[in-house]
């Protein structure tokens, strides 16, 4: 996998993520991209707030540098219902925090999620709305600084299922299995949509730096 980085302060987040062929993730500090937008982007990001516009357009700007990266077309990255319409020769992802933003794209797996989180984001009054009563007395048992691991977990995990399940996944519709030791996760899916499923065969990873906690999750 080929990191990117547009602002290099950002290489302390290369760490032990997966090997994966044809395959691209970007960093940058949200800040004004306006002029890294193309085709149809410039109209949506003209509908935008300010703070909104600096987001999307830091989120593209990572797009078109993991286009870049894998030799594909710059091609405008749009929103059905707001997610991400990649083209059909490749798969992403596009997250930020309020600080930076992220994108994955791939040639050789079948989905990707990415999802950037601020540490300590996830406070205990929250957890009964993101995780279950067994996610739950994990944290409990283990330690609760893996909270916000867990929750950036299941962003990445919907991401990378949407393309392929075109449903909403509830936040205890899926559970979290941390391997600390090698920094991976699994997730299992409790719902009753059959392709949902396939969140089961997937793996995922995270790793922690400049105050944030990075997850991408991987369907091959």
């Amino acid at each position: 996998m080929d990191w990117l980085f547009i602002d290099s302060e950002l290489e302390t987040f290369a760490g032990a993520m997966p090997f994966l062929p044809a395959t691209a993730l970007a960093l940058a500090y949200i800040k004004d991209y306006g002029d890294s937008l193309i085709g149809g982007e410039i109209a949506v990001h003209a509908a935008m707030g300010f703070s909104r516009q600096s987001s999307f357009s830091s989120g593209r700007r990572c797009v078109r540098a993991t286009q870049a990266a894998l030799e594909l077309k710059p091609q405008a990255i749009l929103r059905d219902n707001r997610a991400p319409i990649w083209p059909t020769d490749c798969v992403g992802s596009i997250s930020h925090s309020n600080r930076i933003a992220a994108a994955a794209m791939s040639k050789s797996v079948i989905g990707v999620g990415v999802d950037i989180e601020r540490q300590g984001r996830v406070h205990k009054k929250l957890w009964p709305s993101v995780f279950s009563e067994t996610e739950i007395a994990w944290l409990t048992d283990v330690s609760s600084v893996y909270a916000d691991v867990m929750f950036s977990a299941k962003e990445a995990g919907y991401k990378a299922i949407f393309p392929h399940g075109r449903r909403f996944i509830g936040f205890h519709d899926a559970r979290i299995e941390l391997d600390l030791s090698q920094q991976q996760f699994r997730i299992r899916y409790l719902g009753d949509h059959k392709p949902n499923r396939l969140l089961d065969s997937g793996i995922g990873y995270w790793h922690r730096a400049d105050d944030h906690v990075l997850t991408i999750f991987v369907l091959e």
